[in-house]
């Protein structure tokens, strides 16, 4: 079953409106019913029995006249009163192949122990490729399309084939060895479903050529690019989502009077209007696109997809818009003065309940294994604010999306920095181990030979490395990715001054084991850290853990130079990428650079705003979406000389309200934490560090990986909802 139109829809960059779902949503894991495979060089066969060790595999394989192709269905029912708001499948991939496997639609009603090449359901519509795949590790793939929005009895089936002309082979049901088992993970929620057409309530027209005169009673919106003679056509709507509910999708219904191939690209509209008095002179400004007609067909409705502009909205609302053109001739679709039934210009949308419209973490059910374990664990380094400055008393009107978090996920307790500056904090939490060379204090007993607070080069910095294991080694390169935003090509050792990237925000650049050892044999190609996406939706979910480094303005650092990476006034309020709205107490109109104290708007406002975006770009990836990725907000120091307490916090679907609350007293650490997020993984602990490292000797001994039953441990423990 295909719903493709309304994933393109729901899943656009700007439709997160669904991601408040995952509150009070249930995750539900669902192994493969049966598979089979069936082979073009033996097309009467049968191989539905056959597998079983030693080659229990589902197979596929490309050739001319030697063709595999492996079938898999599932059939399960959803929650009652639930609706399926997306689908993972994982499969255990038995060779290393950099083609990988490609997943398509099949018709149901096969059956295994029938199922030949000759009497095979064939290849439907081609769904996603698996990417590269590892020999003994599970690999995902997105099949949300085909299963969004059913209830009930489900029953869906599909074929694997690849372009490799080397047989490539995935665990079948029938492989008994524990841990292989083709699976989706299926989230679902309650949707209530409703559709509600709105009518336009009021609509005019705005003429170059008669700049002062009003045109609100036409039957006609108007749009034409004439020279000095530019007509653009404005329309609003007065609408009411219903009660307890939040916008899915929308569309524009718009009664087109002409056939045209150029069409119109509908924009979002700066403030409200009057229709008896707009004007040319007094129109509103013209925003963001929300949408285009495509060709246009004189006669009939043109369907325009606008979900970004309506998505996550809820209760009363007012939305303004303009119809622009190319075409110098003029172009016209029915005004609500066109009194014809059947032409009156409105917008559909789909509205439902989703478990607290404005929640961010989720209230039940959990997507982690009975170990624990997570598939992805996101980690965002934050800068130089102690807790107190982020949520204490006074911050609600400058860390409001922050605030909601806290409210919405917990807040860890006593949770502390290990040193200053930021470095040392870095290492402490991939490590385990506190290089105290680091410190900006004496608690080695030894005379420092490098500035640890200067950014990494080629030439200087090699008593900043450290020579420890670490959770990124530990991985192993395929199964990480730091970003920087910001980050210059090829410059990932040195400031990017004009983006704000700093390269001592970056642990990956200071483990010798990573960047091929110290002084001359240093990596220098960058290839450890990769460029911030704009677009949060190409991260690759693969890997298992992710580290984001944001830029010294949007990680509340602050920069230190005049118009230095910084960003323009503030605005207030906003609507986060979660749909809801967030307040500032200051916006700092006035400029970014007041002159004395650094520049204001890259502070906590700039890094709330920041995350208020960020995070539910994260959300909206399928891993977090099938409960199965964790993400942690992190700040490494309170930008003093003193280790205080900090933010710490996790957003997760399976996050709660009160999380983290009753810490031990005794305080949590970036030790304690690193070691988390290592049971979350599935790894097992670092081996005890040498207490050594380039450029320092007589370093205290320090506990590395502190062991599960501490004080910190247990109550982190309880956080992450381990078991």
């Amino acid at each position: 079953m295909v719903r493709r139109l309304l994933v393109s829809l729901m899943l656009a960059v700007g439709a997160v409106a669904l991601l408040p779902s995952v509150a009070h949503a249930t995750t539900t894991t669902v192994n493969v019913t049966s598979d089979s495979n069936v082979k073009q060089a033996s097309p009467n066969s049968n191989f539905g029995d056959s597998l079983v060790p030693p080659a229990p595999n589902i197979q596929a394989q490309a050739s001319a006249t030697a063709a595999i192709r492996g079938y898999f269905q599932f059939q399960f029912t959803v929650p009652a009163g639930e609706t399926i708001d997306s689908v993972t499948l994982h499969l255990f991939a038995k060779n290393t192949n950099a083609t990988g496997v490609d997943i398509s639609e099949s018709a149901t009603g096969w059956n295994a122990s029938t199922l030949t090449w000759n009497n095979q359901p064939g290849v439907g519509q081609f769904l996603a490729n698996s990417g590269a795949m590892t020999n003994g590790s599970y690999f995902t793939v997105d099949l949300t399309q085909d299963f969004i929005g059913q209830t009930g009895a489900v029953s869906e089936s599909f074929v694997e084939t690849t372009t490799s002309t080397t047989a490539l082979n995935t665990a079948s049901v029938d492989d008994t060895i524990a841990g292989r088992t083709p699976y989706i993970t299926v989230v679902s929620s309650v949707h209530s479903g409703h559709t509600t057409d709105c009518n336009v309530a009021r609509d005019a027209n705005a003429k170059q050529g008669v700049p002062n005169t009003n045109f609100g009673t036409v039957t006609n919106i108007a749009s034409s690019a004439a020279a000095s003679a530019e007509i653009d056509g404005y329309f609003a709507f007065d609408c009411t989502v219903p009660a307890g509910e939040t916008i899915d999708t929308a569309t524009f219904h718009l009664f087109s009077k002409n056939t045209d191939a150029t069409g119109m690209t509908i924009y979002n509209a700066l403030g409200d209007f009057d229709q008896t008095t707009l004007t040319w002179n007094n129109a509103p400004g013209v925003g963001l696109v929300e949408g285009t007609t495509g060709a246009m067909t004189n006669g009939t409705y043109d369907l325009i997809d606008a979900t970004d502009a309506f998505a996550g909205t809820t209760g009363s609302f007012t939305k303004d818009f303009v119809v622009k053109t190319s075409n110098t001739s003029g172009l016209n679709f029915a005004s609500t003065d066109d009194t014809t039934m059947g032409r009156t210009p409105f917008v559909e949308f789909t509205s439902s309940i989703h478990g607290g419209s404005t929640g961010i973490c989720g209230q039940t059910g959990s997507g982690q294994t009975a170990g624990g374990t997570l598939d992805h664990v996101i980690v965002v380094a934050m800068e130089n604010h102690s807790k107190d400055q982020i949520l204490g008393t006074g911050t609600d009107g400058t860390t409001p999306f922050i605030h909601h978090v806290a409210t919405d996920c917990g807040v860890a307790d006593h949770y502390t920095n290990s040193a200053v500056p930021s470095l040392p904090n870095y290492i402490d939490l991939f490590a385990g181990q506190h290089p105290c060379y680091m410190d900006n204090n004496t608690t080695c007993g030894i005379t420092h030979t490098a500035d640890c607070t200067a950014d990494v080069d080629t030439s200087n910095a090699d008593a900043c490395y450290s020579a420890d294991n670490n959770i990124f080694n530990q991985l192993g390169t395929a199964n990480f990715t730091a970003y920087g935003e910001g980050l210059g090509a090829g410059a990932c050792r040195s400031v990017n001054t004009g983006a704000g990237y700093a390269p001592r925000h970056q642990p990956t650049l200071y483990f010798s084991d990573l960047v091929g050892g110290a002084g001359a044999g240093k990596n220098t190609s960058c290839s450890i850290i990769t460029s911030l996406p704009s677009n949060l939706s190409t991260i690759d979910e693969s890997k298992k853990l992710t580290f984001i480094a944001p830029d010294l303005c949007h990680d509340m650092h602050s920069l230190q130079a005049a118009n230095d990476g910084c960003d323009s006034a503030l605005t207030s309020p906003i609507t986060g990428g979660d749909g809801n709205s967030y307040s500032y107490t200051n916006t700092y109109a006035s400029g970014c650079w007041d002159g004395t104290q650094n520049i204001k708007d890259c502070n906590v406002e700039a890094g709330d705003q920041y995350l208020a975006n960020l995070v539910p770009a994260l959300m909206a990836n399928s891993t977090y979406q099938a409960g199965r990725t964790a993400i942690i907000l992190w700040w490494d120091e309170d930008g003093s000389s003193q280790v205080l307490p900090v933010t710490m916090m996790v957003i997760s679907p399976f996050s709660q309200p009160g999380d983290g609350a009753g810490m031990p007293t005794s305080g949590i650490s970036n030790l304690d934490l690193g070691y988390t997020i290592e049971l979350l993984l599935g790894q097992g602990t670092l081996s005890d560090n040498a207490t050594t490292a380039y450029g320092c000797s007589g370093c205290a001994a320090t506990v590395n990986d502190p062991g599960v039953g501490t004080a910190g441990q247990t109550g982190l423990r309880s956080y992450f909802h381990l078991n």
